[in-house]
This record gives structure tokens, C-alpha cells and sequence, in this order.
């Protein structure tokens, strides 16, 4: 309580659940690290999981993870799902928004994900492969 009646004093103010939460998370440690992987080669191909699977042999839980997973996302969130890595000053162009307001959406999104993916069970890499094919076909 003594850290969030800081924050509140320190923000003189209202502030948000979702970033009293980051102070909390922040504070004690309450996530672990997150860890990335590359999803694409230098060539812009996607990598395959490192099991060294080709595409279409990804087991049947991580196809169900991602679809759980997709039909949880929001349209805006789907679109956004490939441009994670990219600046958000030019993803903003791609949601008509403001860079600041596309950098929380992307941050979101990314801790959205990485609790999805780290909760699931099966492998975050298949789950994220899978993620990104959904979001590379036609609507």
C-alpha cells in the first residue's frame, strides 16, 4: 500500500490500474525477464521452430494456442501483430493515431502476448510462428 499511495502522491493525481500494476510489477519483480526470439532470417522468411519443423507440421496445440489466442485479440491488435519490432512513429501512418498512443498499443499488445504465450503451455516459439502466419493471410 506504502508504494501505491507514492505513486498516487507522486502523480498528484489519478492514475490508471494498468500502471499501477507496471509500478508493482516493477517494484517486486513479479515477471520474469522476457525473452525474445527472432522470428524472421535476415531474408525476411519466417524461421521455423527449433525443433527444425518444416511449415504445416506445427503440432495441433500450438495451431490451438494461436487460435485461442487470435480469437482473444482485437482487429486493431491483429493488424498490429506483424509490425511489433517495427518504430511505432511509423506504425502510427498504419492506425491513423498518434506515435505515443501507437507505442502504448504496441507495448500492450507485446505484454499481452508474452503472458499468452508464457501461459499456454506448449512452445512459444510454434504458438508465435503460428500467430504470424494468421496474420500474414487475407482477412
Amino acid at each position: 500500500m506504502a508504494v501505491l499511495t507514492g505513486v498516487l502522491e507522486a502523480a498528484g493525481g489519478a492514475v490508471r490500474e494498468e500502471e499501477l500494476a507496471k509500478v508493482l510489477e516493477a517494484r517486486f519483480e513479479l515477471l520474469s525477464p522476457a525473452e525474445y526470439t527472432t522470428l524472421y532470417a535476415d531474408d525476411g522468411a519466417l524461421i521455423d521452430s527449433a525443433t527444425g519443423q518444416e511449415h504445416g507440421t506445427v503440432p495441433v496445440e500450438a495451431e490451438t494456442v494461436a487460435g485461442e489466442i487470435w480469437a482473444d485479440m482485437s482487429p486493431q491488435e491483429r493488424k498490429l501483430l506483424s509490425f511489433l519490432e517495427d518504430d511505432p512513429a511509423e506504425v502510427s501512418v498504419l492506425l491513423g493515431l498518434g506515435r505515443r498512443q501507437t507505442s502504448a498499443i504496441m507495448d500492450a499488445l507485446r505484454q499481452k502476448l508474452m503472458l499468452a504465450l508464457t501461459a499456454a503451455g506448449s512452445d512459444p516459439r510454434e504458438v508465435a510462428a503460428a500467430l504470424l502466419r494468421r496474420s500474414s493471410e487475407p482477412p
